[in-house]
């Protein structure tokens, strides 16, 4: 026994608290205890964060929210008793590891955008929105198929295969208050300095590099993004075999577009998922209540707000994330450019003075032609030869023109037998 819960068995535990389902034995009403370890009592910090989750998760109604039922302390350790439901999202993409239906992929994060949408209407963000905090419940018009896991939990309280599986967006345990969820205010979640909280792979750039703006709506947007690319493509975007490496991905790396993974996607939801995934936050949905719109007009069969990005927008978006590398190719760029007009330049110059060379050899053939002309005229056959041949040897078309064949005629033949005697 916990105190009034009788302990069934253990569901799970992490770095912070483990789970049992339990039941209530004042209600008898099955619930999930999760209770904290020990050694988070002696840390304030994690102690004060446990019971936020709780606090926060208790502001939050919604259909799409794991309930809390009660917040207590057991032998001085902090529990929060709340619904019991089935297995994480996680979990069941580790049995369904490739990429699911599209609709389905859609259906599922429209009903955790409503979720993060009414924790935000209260003044709380997330911050941690991945596979392992969403839980599967039985619903007749959920999004995912019935559980088809070879024994299902009693807890869940339906036979196996009786009815679909909806979602629900739990473990508020890195939540935080924001003021406003308003992103041209300039509140937004308190950062802790010198720590990322988050989990990494599936952090937003400014959960990585606070400078990049406060954590806000727009960070829940980033995670549902997240999610829906790997509902829609089996992979984890940020996956990287170094914690520094998976935070190069998340905050340079664009991730190549779903339907360039598995082929076919609907460019209305390739639209969705990358303006999700977009690292500045002013290029994201400015609130889950607008993706929610997005995706329910493609479950609709309508057209989504979205549209695919040009390879414009592509070179801008990435221009604006690297900005001393864009410098740096500009400058290459221009040291190109530079260079090719100087070389341009260079092939002018060769190009004009060979024009000068044939231009000059074209006036002296016809100095030559002319003089050939003169000293024929005054009966000067030889140096009428000369000269004629020094015009060919100048410019051959010349020597061929008319004048140079008048000339030739004029002979009858004296000047070519001089030519023939002298060549």
């Amino acid at each position: 026994m916990i105190g009034k819960f009788r302990v069934i068995h253990k569901i799970g535990e992490g770095g912070f608290a483990e789970v049992f389902e339990v039941i209530d034995t004042k209600l008898v009403r099955r619930e999930a205890l999760k209770i904290a370890r020990p050694q988070i009592v002696l840390d304030t910090g994690k102690k004060k964060r446990f019971i936020r989750e709780a606090r926060h998760a208790a502001k939050i109604t919604h259909p799409n929210v794991v309930i809390v039922h009660e917040v207590g302390e057991h032998n001085e350790l902090p529990y929060i008793a709340q619904e019991l439901c089935g297995e994480s999202l996680a979990s069941w993409l580790d049995r369904h590891p490739g990429p699911v239906d599209p609709a389905m992929a859609a259906g599922v994060v429209l009903a955790l955008a409503e979720a993060a949408h009414a924790a935000h209407a209260v003044g709380v963000i997330h911050r941690d929105i991945k596979p392992g905090n969403v839980l599967l419940v039985p619903s007749d018009d959920g999004p995912l198929p019935p559980d088809d896991r070879p024994e299902t939990r009693s807890t869940v309280g339906e036979p196996e295969g009786v009815r679909r599986q909806g979602v629900k967006l739990g473990d508020f345990g890195l939540s935080a208050s924001i003021v406003s969820v308003d992103h041209d205010s300039p509140s937004g979640a308190p950062t802790e300095i010198g720590t990322r909280l988050g989990t990494p792979e599936w952090m937003a750039p400014e959960q990585v590099n606070p400078a990049l703006g406060p954590m806000d709506a727009r960070t829940d947007v980033h995670a549902l993004g997240l999610v829906l690319d790997r509902l829609l493509t089996g992979r984890c975007v940020n996956a990287g075999p170094s914690l520094d490496s998976i935070y190069r991905r998340v905050l340079d790396v664009e991730p190549e577009p779903a339907d360039r993974i598995v082929p076919g996607i609907h460019p209305d939801l390739v639209a969705v998922c990358s303006k999700c995934l977009a690292k500045r936050p002013g290029d994201r949905y400015q609130s889950t209540s607008e993706l929610g719109v997005d995706l329910s007009r493609f479950l609709d069969g309508r057209p989504t707000f979205a549209r695919p990005l040009t390879p414009a927008q592509h070179a801008g978006r990435w221009l604006r994330r690297n900005p001393t590398l864009a410098g740096a190719i500009a400058a290459a760029l221009a040291a190109v450019v530079l260079g090719g007009l100087v070389i341009e330049e260079r092939a002018r110059g060769i190009a004009r003075e060979a024009r000068e060379r044939a231009e000059k050899a074209s006036r002296d053939a016809a100095r030559d032609l002319r003089r050939a002309f003169e000293t024929f005229r005054l009966g000067n056959a030889d140096e009428a030869v000369a000269d004629l041949r020094k015009s060919a040897a100048a410019d051959p078309a010349l020597a061929d023109s008319i004048a140079g064949g008048w000339l030739l005629a004029r002979t009858h033949g004296e000047i070519a037998t001089l030519i023939d005697r002298s060549g």
